[in-house]
């Protein structure tokens, strides 16, 4: 009784109006993921709908992408990084789907590719560039 009782005040306590905040961890400790879900859907046998802000973390704690959530599907810009911090790709989605300007990246920042989509589609050009920023081809859909 005691620990259902902690664990309900846990969660309460990470909960906005429509959503609850889960945290799951790697064996080390670390956080490996925290997501906010439409509140009361997720249970120990189903995930439950996605609602709100979902962070994805390396073991080593960086933070590996985050993206919003809105009914279950990600809506808005997905920020890719590697384990050193550096942000390796912008992706951006609209009701699940890639919708809008996705960027590549180099390491060190420098723009790799970009390519639009349109509800999942790629749409007109597709353009690489070499480290140096210089465009390397392009091609159009």
């Amino acid at each position: 009784m005691r620990k259902t009782l902690l664990i309900t005040l846990a969660l309460l306590c990470t909960t906005t109006l429509n959503a609850e905040l889960f945290t799951d961890y790697f064996e080390n400790g670390v956080v490996k993921t925290q997501i906010e879900y439409r509140k009361h859907t997720r249970t120990d046998t189903a995930e439950g709908v996605k609602d709100g802000l979902e962070k994805v973390y390396y073991n080593t704690g960086q933070l590996a992408f985050k993206v919003n959530n809105v009914e279950g599907k990600r809506d808005g810009a997905l920020n890719w990084y590697d384990r050193e911090g550096h942000h390796l790709e912008i992706i951006h989605f609209q009701k699940g789907k890639r919708h809008g300007v996705n960027k590549i990246f180099f390491a060190d920042g420098t723009l790799r590719i970009e390519v639009n989509y349109i509800n999942d589609n790629k749409e007109g050009p597709e353009k690489y560039y070499f480290s140096t920023g210089k465009l390397a081809s392009e091609v159009t859909f």
